[in-house]
């Protein structure tokens, strides 16, 4: 049984022992005389029966009348030959009530009659008989017990529904973090328990919307940047190709050769503009995400030597020359080839680019851990320390030549693999790249 089933059951105990053992109003006294009577033709004793304190009962028969309690009482002539009759009557006087009703036998013959006079009625009762008193002290009692408790017991229900109410004014204002204890009465741990996994619901559904919008709004700023930089990088060389392409077409180059080069000028350019759409979408494809690789299990030096190849025109006219450090030719990497060797490129193109005339390049590798460290060096003129971390922004190019986003995007591409990119150009001159791919297990020579 719960508390409010218990303080509800105390209640209505009371109420119905006060009904049944309180006070007797005059309008009461013949139905409960009458009752008494019955339970006298039916065999009771008339020291079971049940009377008030207050009242004189007297019993009339042939053989003459009984005082059954109180004292005797001169009958009124007419009640008692009514109730000889066979008919009940009952007479309201200022200091008591009269009730009288005939005593029938089995076979339903009147035999007597039964006067029954309530002194001070309505003013209550002083007393009850014995039994009787006693659960009428327990009633009031536990009326006066259920009073002093009603206000904590009614406490004690309604805090946990304004706790409930309380809770779901937090959750309304945004605190998605809101719990309530799952304690108390089954009824209330499941409450409880249901606010829980709503607030957890609520949570989940809030945080992927947050994702949602985040990402949303992360694909709007690349759409617009990427906009942004094709117009900022590709106005320039698309002009010139436009006037190479229009000296040529409209007969202004006379010398056959010097049209050849201004084809090869065009050619150039367009491989230059088309390399730097790529580099742009991946960029921008990448601020959505990590890099989408494709990895698999290749000898690390296999990109490097095509990264080189591509370079040796570029290289031998700049007097650059490239040395491998004690390379391990079968040191196996785990990562995605096509990336790897556009890393090389990128690095590669860069030393050629601003090494100097007659520098060298020294690519080591080795392994660390489970990871192979690489490490491209040159000793042309360097970078100046305050622009170390702004080379690999994008546009970031120390000569008038390039994308300047080669950087930005080999940081993206090593990242991806679970490195990092460090650069640093000690004071004596020079540029150091250092970066790291996963390692693979050498392969059986």
């Amino acid at each position: 049984m719960s508390l409010s089933q218990a303080a509800l059951f105390v209640l209505i105990s009371a109420w119905l022992f006060d009904l049944t053992y309180g006070r007797i109003e005059p309008g009461q006294w013949p139905r409960m005389v009458g009752k008494q009577v019955r339970r006298l033709e039916h065999g009771a004793r008339p020291e079971e029966l049940c009377w008030p304190p207050e009242c004189s009962v007297v019993l009339f028969q042939e053989q003459g009348p009984v005082v059954l309690q109180g004292s005797w009482v001169a009958p009124e002539p007419r009640g008692l030959e009514l109730a000889l009759g066979g008919q009940p009557s009952h007479c309201v006087l200022p200091d008591r009530v009269e009730a009288w009703n005939p005593l029938r036998d089995s076979q339903g013959r009147t035999v007597g009659a039964v006067l029954a006079v309530l002194q001070n009625p309505g003013r209550g009762i002083a007393g009850l008989p014995p039994g009787h008193a006693a659960r009428r002290r327990a009633s009031a009692m536990a009326l006066l017990v259920c009073l002093l408790l009603s206000v904590p017991i009614s406490r004690l229900l309604t805090a946990p529904v304004l706790r409930l109410v309380r809770a779901v004014e937090r959750l309304d204002l945004g605190n998605l973090e809101e719990r309530l204890p799952e304690t108390g009465p089954r009824e209330l741990q499941a409450l409880a328990h249901g606010f829980n996994q709503m607030a957890s619901r609520l949570k989940e559904s809030a945080e992927s919307l947050h994702s949602e919008k985040v990402r949303a709004e992360r694909l709007e700023a690349s759409r617009r940047e990427f906009l942004a930089d094709v117009s900022h990088n590709l106005g320039t060389p698309l002009a010139a190709i436009q006037g190479w392409a229009s000296s040529v077409a409209d007969g202004l180059v006379k010398d056959p050769d010097e049209a050849r080069r201004q084809v090869q000028r065009i050619q150039r350019e367009v491989s230059f503009v088309s390399r730097m759409v790529r580099q742009l979408l991946d960029l921008c494809r990448w601020e959505s995400g990590a890099p989408e690789l494709h990895l698999q299990r290749f000898r690390a030096v296999e990109p490097l030597m095509e990264a080189a190849e591509s370079l040796e025109g570029p290289a031998e006219l700049q007097g650059v020359s490239l040395r491998l450090d004690g390379i391990n030719p079968r040191l196996m990497v785990c990562a995605d080839r096509s990336r790897t060797r556009e890393l090389f490129q990128i690095f590669l193109e860069n030393c050629v680019k601003h090494a100097g005339p007659n520098a060298t390049i020294v690519v080591s590798m080795r392994p660390d851990g489970d990871r192979v460290r690489i490490r491209v060096e040159d000793d042309g003129v360097g970078i100046p320390s305050g622009s170390l971390e702004r080379v690999k922004e994008r546009y970031s190019t120390s000569s008038g030549r390039g994308s300047g986003l080669g950087l930005a995007i080999a940081e993206r591409l090593i990242q991806g693999h679970g490195g990092r990119l460090d650069l640093s150009s000690p004071p004596g001159g020079g540029t150091i790249i250092e970066f790291s791919l996963p390692i693979a297990r050498e392969v059986d020579s």
